[in-house]
């Protein structure tokens, strides 16, 4: 803003000291023609005087004296008078010397004046061109000092600015931190709690899933519902850990049939592709017992046998044994 009014000022300034040199200029124009008019005039008496002096004049006689007479037949501007004596030849040229000497001597006088009034004209607009100058050159130091003042106050608010970004930053960090620490309590106490009720149920944890054990006899696709309505799937078993906890909680829970119980998976939409049924993922960790599977188009059902040590083993569907149900724990 300030750098905006400085500007305007310079402008304003630059404008005045414009029209004083333009009137500077048109007053030596006027001393000039003022000049060259009167030189003119000068030039035009000093030649009518030559031409006066030149010529031959008529003689008149008073009382046995020369005497000049005025003819007034003639003009000659700027004298206005032509002195007419033969006798007085001399004497008229005598007389028109004095008249080029005054008329020389006024010419001269006139122009010095004239130069006198243009040099103090002029030196007086010299001294107010100066005296502008130096307001201006005033005017700009101002506006420089004040343009530096605008910058060191910007450059500290734009440090202040800075800090202040930095403090906010910091305190989201800290609330990032807080906010993380207090899910991680909840998630605890969510994971606890269903500890504490899986104790007190027939859910078994392992990791990040509850696992249930159906002890009443199902078919397959019986055991896949009742899972369902348990909210849980049929088991799916991803890694040799998960096998060996599922092992030990058939061998330690279950009692029911010698077949053991049933897992997940099975071959009922493709003969040999063995298919989870939850996630309907190809079974890549497996536990097979020794040449199985070896079922075919009859035995399209997974589960884990008893009689071979809980290994697994293809079985006819339609079979009817315990099942183990699994359900993902949601810690949010």
């Amino acid at each position: 803003m300030h750098f905006m009014i400085g500007c305007v000022l310079l402008l304003v300034i630059t404008s005045a000291k414009c029209s004083k040199r333009d009137k500077l200029q048109n007053r030596i124009n006027i001393l000039e023609q003022k000049l060259f008019h009167d030189s003119k005039e000068f030039r035009e008496d000093i030649s009518a005087l030559i031409s006066m002096a030149n010529q031959s004049s008529p003689v008149s006689a008073d009382h046995g004296k020369c005497k000049c007479e005025i003819d007034h037949s003639k003009t000659v501007p700027p004298s206005r008078y032509h002195l007419i004596s033969s006798n007085c030849k001399d004497n008229y040229t005598q007389q028109s010397m004095n008249l080029m000497k005054k008329a020389l001597s006024e010419e001269k006088q006139h122009t010095r004046k004239l130069i006198s009034e243009v040099k103090t004209a002029a030196m007086n607009n010299l001294n107010k061109i100066v005296e502008v100058y130096e307001d201006i050159k005033k005017e700009l130091n101002e506006v420089r000092f004040m343009q530096e003042t605008c910058d060191n106050r910007f450059n500290k608010i734009l440090e202040s600015q800075n800090l202040i970004q930095d403090d906010i930053r910091s305190i989201h960090n800290t609330l990032d931190t807080v906010t993380k620490d207090t899910n991680i309590s909840k998630k605890l106490e969510k994971r606890v709690g269903i500890l504490e009720t899986a104790s007190n149920t027939l859910w078994h944890i392992h990791e990040s899933s509850l696992y249930f054990v159906g002890k009443e006899a199902k078919n397959w696709s019986e055991a896949v519902d009742v899972c369902k309505t348990l909210g849980a799937y049929l088991a799916q078993v991803d890694d040799s850990s998960e096998n060996e906890f599922l092992t030990n909680l058939a061998k330690t829970t279950y009692e029911g049939s010698g077949y053991g119980v049933w897992l997940g998976g099975s071959d009922l939409s493709k003969e040999g592709i063995w298919i989870w049924e939850h996630s309907e993922t190809q079974i890549a960790f497996d536990n097979w017992a020794t040449e199985e599977p070896n079922g075919n188009r009859i035995e399209n059902c997974l589960h884990m046998y008893r009689h071979v040590n809980w290994k697994w083993n293809d079985l006819r569907c339609k079979r009817e044994l315990g099942y183990i149900c699994e359900k993902k724990l949601i810690l949010v």
